[in-house]
């Protein structure tokens, strides 16, 4: 995965430029954007990760509920669990999609069970755990308030989700190392 590129105006102040030669507007930014996914360079999580967090401030600003700004978060948690669910319902684990965007994983192991099962499997656990977080997010956020809320958030976010990937790791490379599929002879020549 590749990341980043200059945008008008901060690249140029980052880089002490003074006249960096680009537009600042909404138009040239959105086809840099463009252009910048066509070569290469993954920004689409990015860029929805920047929607929610100004739609959640809009929406925190405009409901003027310290609640209403916190819950948001726990929905989109809840979502997550159902898009881990739905994923393996259509037969494409969603741990399967990023584990291929950080390793190189050859077209006929993607397409292959064990690959499916694993990964299907780990989209199962992860849409348990954000399901679970959001409802114990959101019964401490209505129960207990913000500092409930604060405490519950901490304990099972950073620790939590890097037991999670970890575990993750460490189970996929367990798995497939115990597995006796030989690559295909048609492909196997082009990768040794």
């Amino acid at each position: 995965m590749r990341y980043g590129y200059w945008l008008p105006v901060f690249g140029g102040w980052l880089r002490n430029v003074e006249d960096e030669g680009m537009e600042a507007s909404w138009d040239y930014v959105s086809r840099l954007a463009q252009r910048s996914e066509q070569i290469g360079y993954d920004l689409t999580l990015i860029a929805v990760g920047a929607a929610f967090v100004v739609i959640q401030a809009v929406v925190g600003l405009a409901s003027h509920s310290t609640t209403v700004y916190l819950a948001q978060p726990v929905v989109l948690s809840a979502l997550w669990g159902v898009v881990f669910f739905v994923s393996i319902a259509i037969g494409r684990p969603l741990i399967g999609v990023f584990a291929s965007v950080w390793y190189p994983f050859p077209a006929w192991f993607r397409a292959s069970e064990p690959y499916r099962r694993e990964f299907g499997m780990q989209s199962f656990v992860w849409g348990l755990v954000c399901l679970a977080r959001a409802g114990l997010r959101m019964w401490a956020l209505l129960d207990s308030g913000v500092g409930g809320f604060v405490v519950v958030s901490i304990v099972t976010g950073t620790p939590l989700l890097a037991a999670l990937v970890a575990w993750g790791i460490w189970h996929a490379r367990r798995t497939f190392l115990r597995l006796d599929e030989p690559a295909p002879e048609r492909e196997s020549s082009s990768y040794g």
